[in-house]
């Protein structure tokens, strides 16, 4: 059940997110280093870290993301919710947050 509130979730998301993001001149730092896959990916796991055992807090969090990814200038064309969120959850929690990494890997089951 959670993960289908995260997936359904994230998919709203990205796609308000793509439907409002101007590209930004110059490209963002997070961008420029992790490219627009990588750093929507980061942005994401960053969420997660801080509040994946916690749903309310993970939906409240959703305007945050949003202003993120605007912010960073992310285009999201070509760019799909399954490509982000393994990412995110295989990649960028490792890196983020060692020891809640694998319980967030369980609950997306990658």
């Amino acid at each position: 059940m959670r993960l289908r509130l995260f997936s359904a979730a994230w998919t709203v998301l990205m796609w308000a997110a793509g439907a409002n993001a101007q590209p930004q001149e110059p490209v963002a730092h997070c961008v420029r280093r992790f490219g627009h896959t990588g750093c929507a990916a980061r942005l994401y796991a960053q969420l997660l870290c801080e509040s994946f055992d916690q749903p309310a807090l993970l939906l409240a969090q959703q305007a945050r993301l949003a202003e993120d990814f605007e912010r960073e200038g992310i285009a999201f064309e070509g760019i799909s919710v399954d490509e982000v969120e393994t990412a995110a959850v295989r990649y960028y929690t490792p890196m983020l947050c060692q020891e809640r990494s694998p319980k967030i890997r369980t609950l997306f089951q990658l």
